[in-house]
């Protein structure tokens, strides 16, 4: 059995989001020409952010990314772990809400504190895409590749 894309418009996915989370806000999310949703956390600093792919009132084309949801940092304005990917496929929802609930339940594994060396970056989570050969590790989100802070730990 072969699954097939389905194109989410932007009133189901709506629906969705603040059916399972009433107080979720429309996130300000420069730099992205997709739909993007907080749903808010116990810590000030922290919420899911979903990453809808809806564009102008639809899901983007087939082949053109997932559905993504991290726990992001709003003082570094970036994820510190916990990515999933949800396929638009037709059974999304059913998809969606089970890692949406994980990283409500769990959020906390994810949110590593300041960065013990500069003090002024938070710790996050870099984690290997598939075939890549090398083991998670956290680092202070002062670091790009070696500039910047270079405070680094293994997971």
């Amino acid at each position: 059995m072969s699954v097939q894309y389905t194109r989410i418009t932007e009133e189901d996915f709506d629906d969705f989001v603040f059916g399972l989370v009433p107080d979720a806000e429309v996130a300000d999310a420069p730099g992205t020409s997709e739909k993007v949703y907080d749903l808010p956390l116990p810590a000030d600093d922290l919420s899911i952010r979903i990453f809808s792919t809806i564009q102008a009132g639809v899901g983007r084309d087939r082949g053109a990314d997932a559905i993504r949801c991290v726990v992001w940092h709003h003082g570094i304005d970036g994820p510190v772990g916990g990515r999933r990917k949800t396929l638009r496929i037709g059974t999304w929802r059913e998809n969606l809400r089970p890692k949406v609930e994980d990283l409500y339940l769990n959020w906390r594994d994810h949110a590593h504190g300041n960065c013990p060396e500069c003090g002024t970056g938070v710790l996050q989570e870099r984690r290997p895409k598939q075939g890549q050969d090398w083991s998670p590790f956290l680092s202070c989100s002062n670091w790009d590749g070696g500039d910047g802070c270079e405070y680094t730990e293994r997971l």
